[in-house]
């Protein structure tokens, strides 16, 4: 393993420690919510309502699918407080779960084959190749799709095959814990379809299993039966979160409209996009054999980056007489491949009309990235079984020699037909061609590990020469500054202050005030988005732009027969009081009907305290009076005034408003429940929980010698 620490500090150390680590693209909004969140809960909020968007919206989309309970996730707050920037905490944590997917890679590899240099070769092949484009170039949530998987077919494999208590009850711990990690990550849904290819393949080559999995099913429930549904338990307790997220998405209070694809607006819940939707997430023009050959400018996402030594290694061993296992990886991965394409195969469209996850997808490239780990497993096992091939007389070995010439000369003559070749493919094709020769003349024949070393050497110069390539974004100086330090009583308008149009800020914005108004989509409360919708900019910002109004009286709205010239004219300061939606908030207070404007911190009004979840106002009132706050009503929303819950109401269409009585009083308006926040902690600590479990089923167990 010696070699992979100077490769790994020369391929950090030319992104990373210079501060060219890439966070463009969605990664940059990664990076936001993930600090926004954990920058919250160092300072003992748990965010679940995000104030600084469209008015007031439920925190759902930006950090609840994004797998942050899990318990490596921890180490960005850990960072954090002992003075590390926000970037070098999100970078540290990428590396990280980055690291941890591919020891499962090398962990699953020494399961299947049972030989650490064929498992090192793998992984170091595609650790630094499509691995470390997916790192550079997809970020995050390639990296959730990819980090469990070889954990969890590699625990899968080994209780499978357990032959006695102990070695079942570890790898049945491990599975669990990856498969909890699957559950949390991003959205299981890529795994499941993943699992069906896998049980599709299964179910062609190698029936068979089946049987051995229901006995280890039987053998685990009849040894174990407490463990068993312990893990059961813990395995849906961390589907809380994405289970949450679902339900949320689907509640008709929280609306999303995005341009979904080319000419078409998608309003409404995003649960289920259209298929021209999926096609553009697809790689319809990317999957041919001189994209996925040519490494060298494959588009600037990189999506087919792979080694020209995997297709050395693959074109080598086309003679083999594949196993079982051969063909089931073979056809799990062909068919991820016949998904991934979409528009250019009826596979995906058959299973989108058929299969109801199916409708739940947008990106289909990142089956890419498991495609691609497929291949590498694939052909690991085919060089396993080519190397272990011992050619004795001398036709064999000049056979041998004649194969590995022409395999070698057959793919200069293809490179030779592309365009912007590097020099360095060329340069690979003919050290490699060297080496396996030096192999056959005995050089190395009797050195496995050097010759192992060797390939590893030669087929990452070409990657090493590409990876340079892929651009970063130098967001070295950004940090997140957490919203509980500051409140503003006036909101600032439109397209001033933190909306500029600059890539850099409209990244940022997501963490600002905005006034409502959402760039290319709108992600908010119902109200909210009705607002917008009957209501012009020019008609709302006067109104919107201030945080609390106080009236003296109310009047009852009726949404479903709504009087939008009235509402115009409330909202225009022109009507005197305030919409309520209920009966009993109908009051009218006497003396003057003009509503005040707090428009900042007066003898009678002040901020006291305020969170993403929280605000607390002091006020001194001569009168009862309707005080309005401008930030978007949810049922989830609750208020109290010297700490007594009173009545909050839907105000002016989509606010909250409460009556507050004559004389000193601290009005408090809270978001959230003890359910929320037992989500919010408890699954994080459930992980964590896990992993020292795991960690300690796995430690090396001493016993004392039998006499």
């Amino acid at each position: 393993m010696a070699l992979a620490v100077p490769v790994l500090a020369w391929a950090f150390l030319n992104k990373i420690w210079v501060g060219r680590f890439f966070l463009g693209g969605d990664n940059t909004d990664f990076f936001y919510w993930i600090i926004y969140y954990f920058k919250n809960i160092l300072h003992g909020v748990y965010p679940l309502w995000n104030p600084f968007k469209s008015w007031g919206c439920l925190e759902y989309m930006d950090t609840q699918d994004l797998g942050i309970g899990n318990p490596f996730a921890q180490v960005i707050p850990i960072l954090l407080s002992g003075g590390v920037s926000a970037y070098w905490a999100y970078a540290l944590y990428l590396v990280l779960c980055w690291v941890i997917g591919f020891l499962g890679f090398f962990f699953l590899l020494q399961r299947i084959y049972r030989e650490p240099r064929i498992a090192w070769l793998g992984t170091s092949l595609l650790m630094f190749t499509s691995g470390l484009a997916v790192f550079f170039s997809w970020e995050l949530q390639g990296l959730y799709i990819f980090a469990p998987l070889g954990w969890f077919f590699g625990f899968l494999i080994g209780w499978v095959r357990s032959t006695d208590d102990r070695s079942v009850r570890k790898n049945l711990l491990g599975l669990t814990f990856s498969s909890m990690f699957i559950a949390h990550l991003y959205l299981p849904f890529y795994f499941l379809t993943f699992f069906l290819a896998f049980m599709t393949s299964v179910l062609m080559f190698a029936a068979g299993w089946f049987i051995l999995f229901i006995n280890a099913i039987k053998r685990t429930f009849k040894s174990m039966p407490g463990l068993t549904l312990f893990c059961i338990a813990s395995l849906f307790l961390s589907l809380w979160p994405t289970w949450d997220c679902y339900l949320k998405l689907k509640d008709p209070q929280n609306i999303t409209t995005f341009a979904r694809g080319e000419n078409e607006v998608k309003t409404g819940n995003p649960i289920v996009v259209s298929q021209d939707m999926i096609d553009t997430g697809g790689l319809p023009c990317r999957a041919t054999f001189s994209e996925m050959s040519s490494s060298f400018e494959t588009g600037e996402d990189y999506l087919s980056y792979a080694p020209i030594m995997l297709f050395i290694l693959a074109l080598l061993t086309l003679w083999n007489r594949s196993s079982r296992t051969q063909r089931v990886i073979f056809m799990t991965g062909f068919l991820l491949l016949l998904v991934t394409i979409t528009n250019a195969c009826p596979l995906q469209h058959f299973l989108y009309q058929h299969v109801y996850i199916f409708r739940l997808f947008r990106n289909y490239y990142f089956f890419w990235i498991l495609f691609w780990a497929c291949s590498f497993v694939f052909v690991m096992g085919e060089i396993k079984q080519f190397l272990e091939w011992e050619p004795v007389a001398a036709r064999d070995r000049a056979r041998y020699m004649f194969w590995v010439v022409l395999i070698h000369m057959s793919i200069i003559f293809y490179l030779m037909s592309l365009e912007d070749v590097p020099m360095v493919s060329y340069a690979t094709v003919i050290a490699s061609c060297l080496w396996f020769l030096a192999r056959l003349r005995q050089a190395v024949h009797n050195r496995p590990n050097l010759f192992i070393v060797g390939l590893v050497f030669i087929g990452l110069w070409q990657p090493f020469y590409v990876l340079p390539f892929i651009r970063g974004v130098n967001h070295s100086q950004t940090d997140y500054v957490p919203s509980g330090g500051s409140f503003s009583y006036v909101r600032p308008l439109f397209g001033s202050g933190y909306n500029e149009e600059n890539s850099f800020v409209r990244r940022k914005k997501y963490f600002q005030d905005e006034s409502g108004f959402v760039e290319g989509g709108y992600i908010g409360q119902k109200f909210s988005y009705l607002l917008t919708n009957n209501l012009s900019r020019e008609a709302l910002q006067p109104y919107v732009r201030y945080k609390f109004i106080l009236y003296n009286r109310t009047q009852m709205m009726d949404v479903d027969h709504m009087d939008w010239e009235k509402v115009h004219r409330v909202f225009a300061f022109e009507e005197p009081a305030a919409l309520v939606d209920e009966a009993s908030g109908l009051f009218s207070s006497e003396g003057t009907a003009v509503p005040v404007i707090v428009k900042g911190a007066t003898a009678d009004f002040k901020v006291v305290g305020f969170n993403v979840n929280a605000i607390e106002v002091s006020i001194h009132l001569d009168q009862r009076k309707f005080l309005v706050y401008n930030d978007s009503f949810h049922p989830g929303w609750h208020v109290s005034i010297d700490r007594h819950p009173v009545k909050l109401y839907r105000a002016n269409i989509a606010f909250k408003g409460v009556w507050v009585d004559k004389g000193d009083h601290r009005v408090k308006f809270y978001f959230g429940s003890w359910i929320d926040h037992l989500r919010g902690w408890g699954v994080p600590a459930l992980f964590m929980f896990w992993l020292f479990l795991v960690v300690a089923a796995f430690l090396p167990k001493k016993y004392d010698e039998l006499s």
